[in-house]
């Protein structure tokens, strides 16, 4: 049997490694490390890919340009694609809504109003970046 100083003891450790692992891990869910940073533009990836690809394909000058081109060009595309089928994305996006607000009551509808908003800007912000894609 364990005598009234141990059962003291062991409690206090108790409670000790109970406050540690306590503040440990209000210290892990209070900690931003993955959205500390920025987001990256497209212009960061297409710096890394391009560092990437002239570090492990040993680009001479001249290759280095024509890949440049070839983002160039592709990146052109992309947004041509884009803008031809933009159309039909957001009639898809607003029949998501649409779905969505007949689900919400009168005041779940004001907030998701306000939650669309803020999307919108979010997404207006990003594609007048200027090296947004």
């Amino acid at each position: 049997m364990m005598r009234p100083n141990g059962v003291v003891l062991y409690l206090a450790l108790v409670f000790a490694s109970g406050a540690a692992v306590g503040g440990f891990g209000h210290w892990l869910y209070t900690t931003q490390s993955v959205d500390a940073e920025e987001p990256r533009s497209s212009a960061d990836y297409r710096r890394d890919y391009m560092a990437v690809l002239q570090t492990r394909l040993n680009l001479t000058p001249d290759q280095a340009r024509q890949l440049s081109q070839i983002l160039d060009e592709t990146r052109a595309n992309f947004h041509r694609v884009f803008a031809k089928h933009r159309p039909e994305f957001d009639a898809i996006t607003k029949e998501k809504a649409d779905k969505i607000r007949v689900l919400l009551n009168d005041d779940q509808q004001i907030e998701f109003e306000k939650i669309e908003h803020e999307r919108e800007r979010r997404k207006h912000e990003h594609r007048h970046k200027p090296d947004g894609c």
